[in-house]
């Protein structure tokens, strides 16, 4: 056939692939090279499932040839769903794209690893280092460096011959990775050409969301190493994913290159005032009244002095300490100075004193490449606005319960404080609706009436009875006097085996679930007959729905003292 159009219907991800035709079964001709490199436009989105190759002009097929090369995700199944070819086809179009052009770079014969990693994958059967330089755009290297990319994890490529480098390129797949560039004749002493970070990385990308990082305009002599050290990623991933290393003798003239190596001005940091610390959790003696190991000694600028408290056995409890900063910080470093080079522990950063995100950590397989003289630094870049800092103390390499924390230093670049959210306020119940089926619903009673589950009154409650077996989907609806985003909705009960379900709404028809009460949570979900629904999923809530589904004993009889909503007020949802 003369063939126009062919389409690939996959499942379970996007597949890479390359497409052959022939007349004779022998002979084959190249018409497409699908791959990260214009995934998206075969697929028509970057999730799509179809690959169409439309605008074919081939003449006398008979034989279609179909060669795998990866997939977006790290699975080697191939979930090819049905493949059609077809005669008729849309004229006129560009196609271009579905063989891009990828230049041949000068062989790299070898990759060997540098720096320390958490999982480096060189010899992994699927994502193997070698992957990086196969000439292949759908295989990629797919190792894992330490948390913060600590260790300088990296790697050292050799060219089959010495060459002056003019130009090299980077294929990435799953987000923008920083990392520094050397170069080297005699694979000992190497000279840095480049520092791709996030200050440089649209340059370098050709756009912020670019995946290919091209350095052209080179001009280094005699080269046959080059170095990659590994330093970050624009998402909080220690994943490296590179799909393919090129290196050319040929490239630009005269084009500005400054940008590969921006002049670094490192801006003012100072260690950070400590104004207060909290110690927390459970100690066999925390010494915070003492004279001679108090806590304050861990950030009083003396080496000579330490806090020196002692921990439970096992380390029960969750012995820690928060410190306060002076304002709120975006972090650089924290460096611990212990007494002995074998005390483990995790550490976080909060804004609020409320909220703490992990920062970092040491533990007994780390411990060994984390000190240095009983000190260990860790890389806190990723605690922005950080205005309280908390080390939670999980053990050491000896069987003694004794801690001695000479100095906390803490350095960062000063910030503002983060945008404070709407503060969660109880919300106003303004009408009820009871729903469903009741044997006595007590609507119109002067003791007992649904209204009385929300009148602020502990004392009073609603006291309805539902039929046998909870029939009729007995519940009651509350309107609020706002629109919110829930924070928790507490309801009170005579007894703590009441089960329902709850719900939530914004326009009092479509409703949907906030969470549950039942038979297996009742437990600990009460205290004192009384249990809290985490709503936060909630957004733009106006309307909130309980739906009664049982009780641990034979009584149909329900006693609903109060119900409290908090949450923040917002704005009318738009749209349908």
């Amino acid at each position: 056939y003369d063939l126009k159009r062919m389409e690939f219907t996959f499942s379970g991800g996007q597949h890479y692939f390359d497409v052959y035709v022939s007349s004779d079964g022998s002979t084959y001709t190249d018409i497409a090279k699908i791959s990260t490199l214009n995934a998206e436009k075969a697929y028509g989105s970057s999730d799509g499932l179809v690959c169409t190759l439309d605008g074919l002009d081939l003449e006398a097929v008979k034989y279609v040839k179909v060669i795998f090369t990866g997939r977006d995700n790290n699975s080697t199944w191939v979930n090819l769903m049905e493949f059609k070819v077809f005669n008729t086809g849309t004229e006129g179009l560009d196609i271009s794209w579905m063989n891009p052009y990828v230049e041949e770079s000068l062989e790299i014969i070898k990759g060997e690893v540098v720096g320390t990693w958490a999982k480096d994958n060189v010899n992994h059967a699927t994502n193997g280092m070698v992957n990086s330089y196969d000439g292949n755009l759908g295989s990629k290297w797919n190792p894992q460096a330490k948390e913060g990319f600590q260790g300088e994890p990296g790697v050292v490529y050799t060219l089959n011959n010495s060459y002056d480098i003019k130009r090299m390129a980077f294929t990435f797949t799953g987000g923008q990775h920083y990392f520094d560039v050397y170069v080297s004749s005699n694979g000992s002493t190497y000279a840095e050409v480049a520092k791709v970070s996030k200050s440089n990385a649209v340059k370098a990308y050709g756009s912020a969301d670019g995946l290919v990082c091209t350095l052209d305009g080179l001009n280094t002599q005699d080269v046959q190493y080059v170095k990659v050290v590994f330093t970050g990623k624009n998402i909080n991933s220690a994943w490296v994913n590179l799909m393919e290393v090129q290196v050319f003798d040929t490239g630009s003239t005269g084009i500005d290159t400054s940008w590969m190596l921006p002049e670094e001005v490192e801006p003012e940091e100072s260690i950070i005032e400590i104004t207060t610390n909290e110690v927390i959790g459970e100690w066999a003696k925390d010494q915070t009244t003492s004279t001679s190991a108090a806590p304050a000694m861990s950030y009083d600028g003396n080496d000579s002095t330490r806090w020196n408290p002692e921990v439970k056995a096992g380390y029960a409890g969750t012995p820690g300490i928060i410190y306060t900063l002076d304002n709120y910080y975006n972090l650089d470093e924290v460096t611990c100075t212990f007494g002995s080079a074998d005390t483990y522990f995790e550490m976080y950063g909060s804004s609020d004193g409320t909220t703490y995100t992990k920062i970092g950590e040491v533990t007994a397989a780390t411990a060994s490449t984390a000190y240095t003289d009983n000190a260990c630094t860790i890389n806190a870049e990723s605690g922005d606005a950080i205005k309280y800092v908390k080390l939670i103390f999980t053990g050491r390499g000896n069987s003694s319960t004794w801690l001695s924390l000479y100095e906390i230093e803490v350095t960062g670049e000063a910030t503002e404080a983060p945008t404070e959210q709407p503060t969660a306020v109880k919300a106003t119940i303004t009408a009820n609706t009871v729903i469903g089926e009741w044997q006595k619903d007590q609507i119109g009673t002067e003791t007992a009436a649904p209204a009385m589950s929300y009148d602020g009154n502990d004392s009073t409650r609603w006291n309805p009875e539902v039929k046998a077996g909870y029939a009729g989907t007995p519940g009651i609806i509350y309107t609020l006097d706002n629109y919110y985003n829930l924070d928790e909705v507490t309801c009170t009960f005579g007894s703590a085996d009441t089960y329902f379900e709850m719900y939530g709404s914004s326009d009092g028809t479509t409703y949907t679930k906030i969470g549950e009460v039942t038979a297996a949570t009742a437990s600990t979900a009460y205290t004192d007959n009384a249990c809290t629904i985490n709503a936060e999923s909630g957004d733009a809530i106006k309307y909130v729905k309980l739906i009664f589904t049982g009780r641990g004993n034979s009584s149909t009889w329900l006693s609903l003292y109060e119900i409290e909503i908090t949450g923040a007020v917002t704005t009318a949802p738009t749209g349908n």
